[in-house]
């Protein structure tokens, strides 16, 4: 079956462990335990496509920035978490998609989770439009994610599977194009 590599990245403690563990498991991990790398597989169906989402949930630390460059050159779909209780999380996932853009050559399927969105207003330190902004700005979807109460953490993978799906069809149909229109004359 075909696997497809979903990177789960964004600084430390904004939930990225938690959002992966809700998604594969159904349940919800509320102690902190500093991941340096976590891989996780999942069959998952999608428009009549079965795959398995291999999903690596990364360090949150530029200690091992040498394994991130490595997940960004093999990943093939890329979650960007931030915290809505962190402002300079979102900060750390601008500087993320930038270095995916420079390793990939182009965008690869992506979405950001602005994360535990359960926790009280008075918390929230990342605003709706500033997310809706940034999302505009890099043509990237968004949800707000709650891994505790399980809001929308499926969705953020169906969003991916579906741009990963979308890719792989125009990919496809692309070299199909390109064999036909291939010929070779010697003269």
């Amino acid at each position: 079956m075909l696997s497809h590599q979903v990177i789960v990245q964004g600084c430390g403690s904004v939930g990225k462990s938690a959002i992966t563990i809700r998604f594969v498991h159904d349940m919800f991990v509320s102690k902190y335990d500093p991941t340096i790398e976590d891989s996780y597989r999942k069959p998952f169906q999608l428009a009549g496509e079965h795959f398995v989402l291999e999903i690596v949930d990364t360090a949150g630390t530029d200690q091992f920035a040498s394994m991130r460059d490595l997940y960004m050159k093999n990943g093939d779909a890329f979650l960007l978490v931030c915290a809505i209780d962190k402002r300079a999380s979102i900060e750390d996932i601008k500087q993320l998609r930038s270095e995916i853009l420079d390793i990939k050559n182009g965008q690869p399927p992506m979405v950001i989770a602005v994360n535990k969105v359960d926790l009280p207003v008075e918390r929230h330190e990342i605003s709706e439009a500033e997310i809706q902004q940034l999302s505009k700005r890099f043509n990237v979807p968004y949800f707000f994610t709650s891994a505790a109460n399980n809001t929308n953490i499926n969705e953020v993978f169906v969003s991916l599977s579906e741009q990963i799906v979308q890719g792989v069809l125009s990919g496809s149909k692309k070299s199909r194009n390109m064999k036909k229109s291939s010929r070779c004359a010697l003269l």
